[in-house]
């Protein structure tokens, strides 16, 4: 269910009385007046349901609150998770959305901000601005603009703006992101067509090579901390058992002692060439989903190129 500008604390009113699951809005007018008593006795919003809002609402807001600065709160909206979007436009298409939060990868590309931004992707973004930026030479002797040239600026900007740094998401992490984004990208298939199908097909096939490269990814470094965890345990034992062997010496000849600690060592206990062998079959395994995610994004490159010639030809005809 979804609002936008004025009608999203309706929308929201009412998402929370059905008990719908996700609720979208954008750019919601208002939202700080639903919470207020509007009478000696009434308020738009209700405890219970602003409990709800806040469980199931996503809402995207512009950075330069375009008309909602207006509302009579300078457009704060007061219950949901909200990320706020780089740009000053009042319209519902501003944020880019990739499942259900903004498109980190296409604002990352285009140099903008948005909530929810790792601290080195706000940095590397920061650093971009600053290069970018042109001194004004009508308020340069005012030293107005300089500080504009310092990324640091940025990075501040963006904390007051845009919320705190995100924490840096694990390989698993964005495996289990990619997963539910293919499920969503199978369903908006079914249903789209034109342009907005080229799009989809071009991003399930980008997105399945980077999660097959992931998954690759995570399975070798499995390999390698299990083996490591394996190898470790293995020392500990035969430190244990040197130990124990040292303990005998006294009911043991000095020649008996040296046999049985001559036994007690990784090389003879642990088979490195096995070890060696698994390991470059895990990185082999790596580098071949490599090949296969390069070659799937080549195939992305090609859908788009034969999608949009067909659908010149028809346009054509």
């Amino acid at each position: 269910m979804s609002g936008f500008s004025q009608a999203g604390p309706a929308v929201a009113k009412v998402a929370a009385e059905m008990k719908v699951q996700k609720i979208t809005n954008f750019m919601d007018w208002g939202a700080w007046n639903s919470l207020t008593k509007n009478t000696a006795d009434y308020r738009g919003i209700s405890d219970e349901e602003l409990a709800y809002i806040n469980k199931h609402l996503h809402s995207y807001s512009d950075q330069g609150k375009d008309l909602t600065s207006w509302d009579g709160h300078g457009g704060i909206i007061t219950y949901g998770k909200v990320f706020t979007v780089e740009g000053k436009h009042h319209n519902a298409g501003l944020p880019k959305i990739k499942g259900n939060s903004p498109d980190l990868e296409w604002y990352e590309k285009n140099g903008l901000f948005c909530s929810g931004m790792t601290e080195k992707q706000v940095r590397k973004i920061a650093k971009h601005k600053a290069k970018m930026y042109e001194i004004n030479p009508v308020t340069a002797n005012f030293g107005l603009d300089y500080a504009k040239k310092d990324p640091e600026h940025y990075v501040l900007e963006y904390l007051k703006e845009y919320g705190g740094f995100a924490p840096e998401p694990s390989k698993q992490d964005l495996i289990s992101i990619n997963r539910r984004y293919i499920d969503e990208l199978h369903a908006s298939l079914r249903i789209s067509s034109g342009d907005k199908k080229i799009s989809l097909r071009e991003e399930l096939v980008r997105t399945s090579a980077q999660t097959a490269l992931l998954q690759a990814e995570v399975y070798e470094q499995e390999i390698k901390d299990k083996l490591a965890s394996s190898k470790s345990k293995v020392e500990e034992h035969i430190s244990e058992l040197s130990n124990a062997a040292h303990t005998l010496a006294h009911n043991l000849s000095s020649g008996e002692v040296e046999d049985l600690l001559s036994e007690l060592t990784l090389s003879k206990a642990w088979n490195g060439e096995t070890e060696a062998s698994t390991l470059a079959s895990a990185s082999a395994y790596t580098t071949k989903m490599t090949e296969i995610a390069g070659n799937l994004n080549k195939a992305a490159d090609n859908i788009v190129a034969i999608d949009q010639k067909g659908a010149q030809i028809f346009t054509k005809k």
